[in-house]
């Protein structure tokens, strides 16, 4: 029970540090839509999104393709969405994402890891606080 209230707090802890002063956008700057148009970011999200609905068996895959997109955007609600997903085969992958160049992913791939809640990850954090 130890190892998994020290999990919860580095998670917790580093969730804190990873969010800027400024607070959490509500939906990315994009200007390639029209009216009445999703855009190409909109678009990649809702395919997301329906991966995690429909529980597909290649949903980890797929979605786990999107962690490098060159949106932010796309990247963190790829990242949120394999928390969603709960398989524990993504904290492999989402590991990488808590030094990500931008807040959001950060956060996110942090989120994606609180949810799936495998002890390994906390424990992979633990020298990420002390710097």
């Amino acid at each position: 029970m130890g190892k998994r209230i020290l999990t919860v707090a580095a998670l917790g802890l580093a969730a804190f540090i990873s969010r800027p002063a400024s607070g959490m956008p509500l939906s990315p700057q994009t200007t390639e839509s029209k009216p009445g148009q999703p855009s190409q970011q909109a678009a990649k999200v809702q395919e997301i999104a329906r991966l995690v609905e429909t529980r597909q068996p290649d949903a980890l895959a797929r979605i786990g393709e999107a962690l490098s997109d060159e949106s932010w955007y796309v990247r963190g609600e790829a990242a949120r969405a394999l928390g969603r997903l709960g398989d524990r085969a993504a904290v492999s992958i989402l590991l990488p994402l808590i030094q990500d160049s931008n807040w959001y992913v950060r956060e996110s791939s942090l989120q994606a890891l609180s949810e799936i809640g495998d002890p390994g990850a906390g424990a992979a954090l633990l020298p990420l606080l002390e710097n």
